[in-house]
């Protein structure tokens, strides 16, 4: 149910306002812009670059190159540039918000929580740093806090469905399904054809145990959206927490043959298999899921319990470590460890440099 920080698709698209230039510049900037808000972010870069090469206290110029080049996953290059925006303008939050994104996609959560924190601080009323904030509090694990902050996003835009969705998925990772439950159907009466929201209340149910209409979730989500992977993924989950494995392991292969490298649905496929008895092939749906998203601390944790059950403790130890090593506030991680009576126990690296 967790999400990877979206660096740029819900980042408004600003005003530059007015600036003494000559054509030639206002005509750069003007590209610049057009291509930014097109998402034509590679040549966008090109002409913010060939702008600020004689326009170079631009925070916002900046501020949106950066933005431009994390899409490029050139991250220490935009690292620098939302650096030269904030020291053009230190009340300018932009730059704040984007360097948390960007932290975020790394797993530096520590680094990402006082950006966002620093973008809402300077301006409270934006909505996009109230929900990166809440993201980020969420996998710290302090749920809580990010529930604040969801709540504030959904004052702050009764109408958009957005803040009320995210709401919905942390308050259920706190456990709190009615209330979860509530908010999701908040996001429907917004737009009742959201199958986002359906996913979401689909996730719950599962989680809450409420398999009936955990699989009628999915199912209306997928009469929205037939194709869509997260719901043909859920609904095999549901069906796997319903023992019926077959179906589960049907509707993860859909969802795979749409998105192959849709990382859960390894997981959640290989999960399946293990039920059906097939553990070597469970073993490489698992391994599957880390090499697409390697830093996936859930198929860390649930492949640690795999391995658990065909008793290789040793490489369980590893995957709890690897988990713990990509989030240290990993609850259901540091509950592993204690199962298995290895909680103080060196990391495996440690180990070795002992000897």
């Amino acid at each position: 149910m967790r999400k990877k920080v979206s660096l740029f698709i819900t980042l408004s698209f600003l005003v530059t306002g007015s600036y003494c230039l000559a054509d030639d510049t206002d005509t750069l900037l003007a590209k610049a812009d057009k291509a930014y808000s097109r998402m034509q972010f590679d040549k966008a870069a090109e002409f913010y670059k060939a702008y600020l090469a004689n326009n170079d206290n631009n925070a916002k110029a900046h501020q949106r190159l950066g933005a431009c080049l994390a899409a490029q996953n050139h991250y220490k290059s935009a690292v620098e540039e939302e650096n030269k925006a904030m020291k053009i303008d230190p009340k300018y939050y932009l730059p704040h918000v984007v360097l948390g994104q960007i932290y975020s996609n790394q797993n530096k959560y520590d680094e990402a929580l006082k950006e966002f924190e620093e973008g809402v601080n300077l301006n409270p009323k934006s909505v996009r740093a109230k929900l990166d904030l809440g993201f980020v509090l969420t996998q710290k694990q302090k749920f809580d806090k990010a529930i604040e902050m969801y709540d504030a996003a959904c004052k702050l835009a009764p109408d958009n469905p957005t803040p009320f969705l995210d709401l919905g998925v942390v308050q259920a990772n706190k456990g709190l399904y009615d209330e979860a439950i509530k908010t999701e159907l908040k996001a429907l009466d917004i737009d009742k054809t959201l199958p986002q929201a359906y996913i979401n209340l689909g996730n719950i149910y599962t989680e809450s145990k409420n398999l009936p209409e955990a699989i009628k979730s999915f199912k209306t989500a997928l009469s929205y959206s037939p194709n869509h992977p997260n719901a043909l993924s859920g609904l095999g989950w549901a069906y796997l927490k319903d023992g019926k494995y077959n179906e589960a392991v049907k509707y993860q292969k859909k969802a795979i043959k749409l998105a192959p490298n849709f990382a859960p649905a390894h997981r959640r496929m290989a999960e399946a298999l293990s039920k059906l008895g097939q553990n070597d092939e469970s073993d490489r749906e698992y391994e599957l899921a880390l090499k697409i998203n390697p830093n996936d601390v859930v198929t860390h944790v649930e492949y640690a319990k795999f391995l658990m059950s065909i008793n290789k403790k040793d490489e369980a130890f590893k995957e709890f470590q690897k988990a713990l090593d990509i989030n240290p506030d990993s609850v259901p991680a540091k509950d592993g460890l204690k199962e298995l009576g290895r909680i103080n126990e060196p990391k495996p690296e440690a180990k070795e440099a002992s000897k």
